[in-house]
């Protein structure tokens, strides 16, 4: 069985792009792209397809809080 990472973009309750290999960043990072160019039209959606992968977005979005705290909440103010 491989370990492999899955991810889905959605918007307005279609899936729209995914992206899944076992290179948990290159993975994340293909998905976060996908998410960037439909973010354009409107709200999207991430969805980690198992519990892997969920874990890798769990880790990321604490990296980020992280990051913020430690920017004295500029990441937040930077979109405008």
């Amino acid at each position: 069985m491989t370990k492999e990472y899955s991810f889905e973009v959605w918007q307005d309750g279609i899936c729209v792009a995914g992206a899944s290999g076992e290179n948990g960043p290159r993975v994340m990072n293909e998905t976060m792209r996908y998410a960037r160019q439909y973010a354009a039209d409107g709200k999207v959606e991430i969805r980690a397809k198992n519990k892997r992968s969920c874990e890798l977005l769990e880790a990321g979005f604490n990296w980020l809080k992280a990051a913020d705290r430690a920017n004295k909440g500029q990441l937040e103010k930077a979109d405008g």
